[in-house]
């Protein structure tokens, strides 16, 4: 099953984490990817994560993998 998501067409996904902010910022960085931000009232558990090169974007898809398993 894949987490809830908004798929657009710019470099970042926006994703449902289903854990708070803060844990999964951890979790990712962890993971080598570092994930900045903040929560919107509501979204405690979702993440804007930007994305560039597709390097990058193949480092984050692993990372997030194996956060969300």
């Amino acid at each position: 099953p894949c987490a809830p998501y908004h798929l657009y067409t710019l470099a970042f996904i926006y994703i449902d984490t289903g854990m708070p902010h803060d844990v999964f910022a951890e979790k990712m960085k962890a993971q080598g990817i570092k994930v900045v931000g903040r929560t919107w009232p509501g979204y405690d558990s979702w993440s804007r994560i930007s994305v560039g090169t597709p390097s990058e974007t193949d480092a984050c898809v692993k990372a997030l993998k194996a956060v969300l398993a």
